[in-house]
């Protein structure tokens, strides 16, 4: 039993995990794509791990991501993360200066002035992206924004929820007053104070039981309270504090739906002191980068002269102008067809490649550079996910390595089971590493 599973994760290791990124690497490198890097920090117990996801554009697939790497370091400094994203490229052969940007959450090591991990990335590759995440720009937004709030309701949910979690006889006499005034027992939820956006929930679990919650803060009295809470629920600020959850209840159901209600007229206590904090921070006028290249989407109607506008913005330095006036020209028609309404930008460009008759270089060229580029870091949050699922309690004793093999064939690996298994028949080479035991070589 213990040979089976010995040989099964030398399997995994050893070959097909290598195999995974290496099929993303080679259509990169045949097709001398631009890719992007997205990458992260998070603990498991007292190891720090780091994903380094590829993301870039397929011709036929659309938009690709690969998990490049996975490794543990202990050192978070801002050379140090630089040093390993450099050395983990040229581990795979690819080629830095075709690294359209760099993403991640906003944190000062991450994209500081001085000494961060972009501007030492910006020494290798000087025209590389800060592909800034916007769920943590939204993130750090509204919380700039609450802070104006005469409570701090942040604080009062993580309160209440450490209140009761670790009190199981509380949260019994919590339940005893929502039966006595016949409201249904709510389980208060967590909030993770890195991810802002998980309040929303919190705080509608506290209303739901608001009640409840009310009476049973005021039957302890205001010595047996914290101040905070107290303020929050007792009998002089209680209306008040209410209807403060139920404003932010409100505003932060708008804030996560779509990232334009920060420009609503009709909410703004929040949303100007929002809209404040990243006007400050990010260019939004006609002449900005991010408005050039959305042009490039090619859901609207865009003239030759504001695409070519866009890719000259983009300093894309391989693009021939009069070819891609040719190519242009030439499919101005399939983009003006009925079939392209409701189509997305990916699908147009995918629609464009396959219906064309000619090969369309610059404009490949064109696609490949915009949708390596990611608009948040979520691909990056969904493998600490699955990398949670898979390193879970019972299976402690499991290494980096065993984790990074099982993350790599999950994510890199698209097909289906029995189109997954038509390509590992007629991969012989992959078959002989897998036979003799050894890593899996091109």
């Amino acid at each position: 039993m213990t040979c089976g599973k010995t040989k099964a994760k030398a399997l995994c290791e050893n070959v097909l995990a290598p195999y995974s990124v290496q099929t993303h690497v080679d259509y990169i490198k045949e097709n001398e794509l631009h890719y992007s890097l997205t990458s992260d920090a998070s603990n498991k117990g007292t190891i720090k791990c780091f994903p380094i996801v590829l993301r870039y554009f397929h011709f036929e697939e659309g938009v690709k991501h690969a998990l490049l790497d996975f490794y543990s370091d202990s050192n978070e400094k801002s050379e140090a993360i630089t040093n390993q994203l450099l050395s983990k490229l040229e581990m795979s052969g690819l080629d830095v200066k075709k690294m359209s940007a760099y993403a991640t959450d906003n944190a000062s090591v991450n994209y500081g002035k001085h000494n961060s991990v972009y501007q030492k990335l910006k020494l290798a590759q000087k025209d590389v992206l800060a592909a800034n995440c916007l769920a943590h720009i939204l993130h750090n937004a509204t919380r700039y924004a609450a802070s104006n709030l005469d409570i701090d309701i942040e604080n009062v949910v993580l309160k209440v929820y450490s209140h009761f979690s670790i009190s199981a006889s509380r949260t019994a006499q919590l339940k005893e007053f929502c039966e006595f005034v016949e409201v249904e027992e709510c389980n208060l939820l967590r909030h993770v104070v890195t991810r802002w956006l998980s309040l929303l929930p919190s705080i509608d679990k506290i209303l739901n039981c608001w009640r409840p919650l009310t009476s049973y803060f005021q039957s302890l009295g205001e010595e047996e309270c914290s101040k905070m809470l107290w303020k929050c629920f007792g009998e002089d600020g209680n209306e008040v504090s209410e209807m403060y959850f139920l404003f932010l209840s409100h505003i932060l159901k708008v804030f996560s739906d779509c990232i334009e209600a920060l420009e609503a007229k009709s909410f703004t206590p929040l949303c100007l002191r929002a809209k404040k904090y990243v006007s400050e921070r990010y260019d939004f006028s006609e002449n900005s980068f991010h408005s050039k290249v959305s042009k490039l989407g090619l859901t609207t109607a865009v003239s030759y002269g504001e695409y070519s506008d866009a890719v000259q913005a983009c300093s894309l330095k391989d693009i021939d102008t009069d070819g891609l006036y040719e190519e242009y020209g030439m499919v101005e028609s399939i983009l003006s067809s009925s079939e392209m309404e409701g189509c997305h930008s990916e699908e147009r460009y995918l629609k464009l490649f396959s219906k064309a008759e000619v090969p369309l270089v610059n404009l490949r060229k064109v696609s490949a550079y915009i949708f390596s580029i990611p608009c948040s870091n979520a691909h990056t949050e969904r493998v600490f996910s699955m990398m949670t699922s898979a390193w879970r309690n019972e299976r402690n004793r499991l290494d980096v390595d065993s984790v990074k093999a099982e993350l790599q064939i999950c994510v890199n690996f698209t097909f289906e089971c029995t189109d997954m298994y038509q390509r590992l028949l007629t991969n012989k080479k992959l078959l002989e590493a897998a036979r003799k035991g050894q890593k899996y070589r091109k």
